[in-house]
């Protein structure tokens, strides 16, 4: 709902439902690796935080713009993303600034919520993963690749990826 200025008209569609799903889950991991963050840089940052600060501000006075204001945070999400993989930098400054905006932003302003899923559960779908896994390599090592393949395309269409190797097959969530 924050996705549409508060006087036009919103897209309740099933697509439109499964794309702001995506995007939270974006914002989320984004957090997440900032929480975890202890790498700064002794430099001056890449991003330049104070103006993303006075945009996001901007949006917030220009009519409780919420869509601007979560393009913004799609922005920070980009940079936090780069960060964690080493091809930008941030100060320690700039860090506890974007750290505490976003945060502020996200659930204080919009009102998200934080949802974790327990690793209790994460647990049960590695080890119920393991096990479809290890019946698939089973499939493959006795030539039975209709088999393989159905497990394979079965799992695709419910979001989750096999890579296979040479000895084993990981899964990833997408």
């Amino acid at each position: 709902m924050l996705q549409a200025h508060y006087r036009n008209v919103l897209d309740l569609s099933n697509d439109a439902l499964l794309a702001s799903e995506k995007g939270y889950k974006k914002i989320i991991e984004a957090l997440n690796l900032l929480e975890n963050f202890k790498d700064y840089s002794e430099i001056t940052s890449n991003f330049d935080v104070k103006k993303w600060v006075d945009d996001c501000y901007q949006a917030m006075n220009d009519d409780f713009n919420t869509p601007i204001l979560i393009a913004n945070i799609f922005e920070a999400v980009k940079f936090i993303n780069k960060i964690n993989v080493g091809s930008e930098k941030i100060s320690e400054k700039d860090y506890k600034i974007l750290s505490n905006t976003i945060s502020s932003f996200i659930f204080d302003v919009m009102g998200l919520e934080k949802i974790n899923i327990s690793s209790n559960v994460n647990n049960k779908l590695d080890d119920v993963m393991d096990i479809i896994l290890e019946l698939r390599n089973d499939a493959r090592k006795n030539k039975d690749y209709s088999l393989s393949d159905k497990i394979r395309d079965m799992l695709k269409n419910k979001g989750i990826s096999i890579n296979d190797s040479d000895k084993n097959s990981s899964f990833t969530i997408n």
